[in-house]
């Protein structure tokens, strides 16, 4: 049983993670030139993803 919760909350943490980066990576791509790595634009009124905030 407990190494069903800690994998639960390896996978939460990794999601929550990943929204992080690509929240980041998305606000500090210039818009004007175009990227060598392919970078995944988010809506500028997309909001910073916290506890509170939830894209689920």
């Amino acid at each position: 049983m407990l190494d069903e919760w800690l994998e639960l909350c390896r996978r939460s943490y990794n999601y929550a993670l990943r929204e992080l980066k690509d929240w980041i990576a998305s606000r500090k791509c210039p818009v004007d030139r175009c990227s060598l790595e392919s970078e995944y634009i988010m809506a500028a009124d997309y909001p910073f993803p916290s506890y509170h905030h939830s894209s689920e």
